[in-house]
């Protein structure tokens, strides 16, 4: 009988080479865009600044750009004109100005919203409502910033509530708005967050360097917009207004200097700072040393004077030393 013949079994074919990745399919997500952004701010030889300078965290940037996404699909829909059927929401550049001790924090955790406890205003309990507070007027924080130095952040105000100091000093964020905007005599305006959010720290700059990174965040703003579809970012910013009084210098405002840390001012409860956010005044050192010379005097003489027996040395020799002087009280302070 003849053999059946032989099935013959053909290897699949090879799966097909993976596509290629732009940065288009990236930007699709809250999570690739943050990505293409983070990548793109830490390029800083482009724009004339250092690593140093860099300060935009990933995870903050994911956080961010889903705040956005939500922002940008409640936004209303323009019905006619060019951008008929599209949305936009603000996207802008603010400085924050604080002390160089809380650089890490914010770089790791974000700006901090007040909460009276942990997160306070220093000086006063925020004069447009108790949030975070930025200005789009760098001069303004670096009033605010102890060391000469601001954070540079992108922020997303959407809707702002005109606030004013006499109607909104230390209330919570108005129902129905994104963000308040309050002016003072300097003119500048004060964008104030209660959803930290909203807000992404990208570089640490200095009066010197920070056109380069606005230039930086301006482009950022623009490569955002094309992402997204965000029609007009720049709808809506505020506008600086002239003031009744000049800008105040760098460092007027610096905590120490009788001002909190931010414009408006918040950071976390230290240790030296009284609840009001007053500084607690230097001990009199003086005075202290010598009440706690006196109370230990006595102390001495009640449980060695008097003819009582001293465990540690002779009779009645103080602090125990065989009746000898006491080796650490040579007249100073300490």
């Amino acid at each position: 009988l003849p053999l059946p013949r032989r099935r013959r079994y053909r290897l699949p074919p090879p799966p097909p080479p993976p596509r290629a990745t732009d940065d288009s399919d990236l930007s699709s997500t809250p999570t690739g865009l943050a990505a293409v952004v983070t990548e793109s701010l830490r390029d800083c030889a482009r724009d004339g600044l250092e690593m140093k300078n860099a300060c935009a965290n990933f995870d903050l940037a994911v956080k961010f750009f889903e705040k956005h996404a939500r922002m940008l699909s409640a936004a209303p829909t323009f019905k006619s004109g060019p951008r008929r059927g599209t949305r936009s929401t603000p996207l802008a550049v603010v400085y924050h100005g604080t002390s160089r001790a809380l650089f890490r924090s914010i770089m790791d955790g974000n700006l901090r919203v007040p909460d009276g406890k942990k997160v306070r205003h220093v000086t006063d309990d925020g004069f447009f409502g108790r949030g975070i507070y930025t200005t789009t007027d760098p001069r303004l924080a670096f009033a605010y910033a102890k060391d000469g130095i601001v954070f540079a952040c992108l922020a997303l105000p959407g809707k702002q509530y005109k606030a004013t100091q006499k109607r909104d000093r230390g209330v919570p964020k108005k129902p129905g708005f994104d963000s308040h905007l309050g002016y003072e005599g300097d003119g500048a305006p004060q964008l104030v967050f209660f959803d930290e959010d909203q807000l992404l720290p990208c570089y640490l700059v200095d009066q010197r360097n920070h056109p380069r990174a606005h230039r930086a965040l301006e482009r950022a703003v623009r490569t955002i917009s094309e992402k997204t579809g965000n029609a007009r970012p720049s709808d809506g910013l505020p506008k600086s207004r002239t003031g009744r009084r000049p800008m105040p210098g760098a460092g007027a405002f610096a905590a120490g200097a009788g001002a909190p840390t931010g414009p408006g001012g918040a950071f976390p409860t230290m240790p030296g700072y009284m609840p009001g956010g007053a500084p607690v005044p230097p001990p009199n050192v003086a005075a202290l040393m010598a009440a706690f010379k006196a109370k230990h005097a006595t102390l001495a003489a009640n449980l060695y004077g008097g003819g009582g027996t001293n465990p540690f040395g002779g009779p009645g020799s103080g602090y125990g030393y065989g009746g000898g002087p006491n080796p650490f009280d040579d007249g100073s302070d300490y």
